[in-house]
């Protein structure tokens, strides 16, 4: 397995699937940004809306409710323990971070 998630939409641009694919991508990218190696966003057939994580479908034929796909990101992270603790780890510093008000450098 990767070090990092790979992460394929492929959308339907004529139905208005750009904005939800750019959404699931926003989504995904502020919880998960140290884990994602590359997040493609590829136009699809008509009426098609499919998500692929590490070229694994996850969701077709419809667009996920908000948090799905965070979640499905989650839970393939789950199944990988150094990944856990990546992410444990990562989420831990965010939080200490936003409490004190410092970013990533450490100033306020």
């Amino acid at each position: 397995m990767p070090d990092k998630l790979s992460i394929q939409v492929a959308y339907n641009k004529e139905s208005g699937g750009w904005g939800e694919a750019v959404r699931l991508m926003e989504e995904v990218m502020r919880e998960h940004d140290y884990d994602v190696g590359s997040f493609e966003l590829v136009s699809g057939e008509e009426g098609s809306f499919e998500v692929r994580i590490d070229g694994e479908v996850v969701f077709s034929g419809r667009v996920p409710s908000p948090g799905e796909v965070s979640d499905a990101v989650r839970n393939r992270l789950s199944n990988d323990v150094g990944r856990r603790v990546r992410y444990n780890v990562i989420r831990f510093w965010r939080t200490a971070l936003a409490v004190t008000g410092m970013n990533r450098k450490g100033v306020r």
